[in-house]
């Protein structure tokens, strides 16, 4: 059996680095700020806003207030400013007010997810024009988000050691869906019939201390002997040597910070940028991914090539990026390990592929704890799970229950 880490944003978060839509949006409108107010520019424009100097007035910014800002702070300054109209003209592009929108409606914003309903809404008025339009703002944020990312993982910080231990963990018994337990007791059989060159191999794969290495292969073995003879729960501990086979890295993120986690790069540890890298703009793939949705047919039924121009399913045959996904899958069982990735309907095409694949045997998701409000997010990415399936048994039988799941760090 294999592994699957889906990695997405909360992974670089809990990585300290401040690579969420929010603090994107706060650096892009603060940046206009400065441009204007700290530079004395009178216009500044681009594709979503435009300011306008009209009687030389220059606010005093709050420079103090500004480093402490969410997305939110950002959005009510702009307002503020809407408030002078005799001294500042502010334009906004509808998708910039979408995304404004969401964060004054939601607190976070997904750009991705407010791109589709623009993008629907057009269709629905049969407003081509602004589909241009539209796709051409995508363009613009997409090279700010570039820029901006490419800022900030300059600063090269220290792994966490807890996330790399867990991504490298070997399988649990309880992880496991019930409709795989077969599956799973084939791959104790054929572990337990291994001989020790196989096992020593998987020690020096994973970095393990090979000094009690032939009481740890006869303990395992004869732990696995004894839980298929009796039936009972098997014993999970560090010690088990039931490894993956493989363990396959699919970033969603274009940031190279998951690239620090291999124990070694090569074939047994496979790391997939499914949607590019920060040192390859052209690789970057930024729009939105659900076939599955019902006015995504209405997309497809228009004969406009625009209206395809940012959906992701597409723009992944500019790369063997998706086939090698693929070729991992159909090679054996797996497992998925859910690190930041909200697991959103942006990304429901692929998802679905994965979760519902007849090699799947489980989907654990990491959570994050909020200390300040006292909750977890374990039930917002399990709703989020459940929307990319349509099998929803099967859901409720391979994602992992939440007193067998952890924290994805501390």
């Amino acid at each position: 059996m294999n592994r699957i880490i889906l990695i997405g944003n909360g992974f670089d978060l809990a990585n300290d680095y401040k690579t969420s839509y929010n603090n994107f949006i706060v650096w892009y409108l603060k940046e206009i700020l400065y441009y204007v107010f700290r530079d004395h520019n009178k216009l500044y424009s681009d594709k979503l806003c435009k300011i306008e100097v009209l009687l030389g007035k220059y606010e005093i910014l709050p420079e103090e207030k500004m480093k402490k800002w969410e997305a939110k702070d950002a959005i009510e300054y702009f307002e503020y400013l809407k408030t002078k109209s005799d001294f500042y003209k502010i334009e906004f592009s509808s998708f910039l007010s979408e995304i404004i929108k969401s964060v004054e409606t939601k607190g976070w914003v997904d750009i991705e997810n407010d791109y589709y309903n623009l993008l629907c809404k057009y269709i629905s008025n049969k407003a081509e024009y602004d589909v241009k339009r539209l796709n051409a703002c995508l363009d613009f944020v997409k090279e700010k988000l570039i820029e901006y990312l490419e800022g900030i993982v300059k600063e090269q910080k220290e792994i966490h050691q807890e996330i790399q231990n867990k991504i490298f963990e070997p399988f649990k018994e309880n992880d496991i869906a019930v409709k795989a337990m077969d599956t799973w007791k084939r791959f104790l059989i054929e572990r337990k019939d291994s001989n020790d060159a196989f096992f020593e191999s998987k020690y020096d794969l994973y970095k393990r201390d090979k000094s009690n290495l032939k009481n740890d292969i006869f303990n395992y073995k004869s732990m696995v002997k004894s839980y298929l003879y009796s039936w009972k729960e098997y014993k999970n501990n560090d010690t088990n040597l039931s490894y993956p086979n493989n363990i396959m890295f699919l970033n969603f993120n274009y940031t190279d910070i998951a690239d620090r986690y291999l124990l070694k790069k090569d074939s047994h540890f496979p790391l997939i940028y499914i949607h590019g890298k920060l040192d390859d703009p052209e690789s970057v793939i930024f729009g939105y991914g659900d076939e599955l949705d019902e006015k995504y047919r209405k997309i497809q039924e228009k004969n406009k090539n625009e209206y395809l121009t940012n959906i992701k399913s597409i723009k992944y045959l500019e790369s063997d990026n998706y086939r090698r996904v693929l070729s991992f899958v159909e090679s054996d069982y797996f497992q998925v390990y859910v690190m930041g990735h909200s697991c959103g309907n942006s990304d429901r095409t692929l998802l679905n592929t994965l979760f519902e694949h007849e090699h799947c045997v489980s989907i654990k998701p990491f959570y994050y704890v909020d200390k300040k409000k006292g909750k977890d997010n374990y039930l917002d990415i399990v709703q989020n799970i459940s929307r990319n399936f349509t099998d929803m048994k099967l859901m409720r039988d391979r994602v992992v229950n939440k007193q067998f799941c952890e924290q994805l760090k501390n």
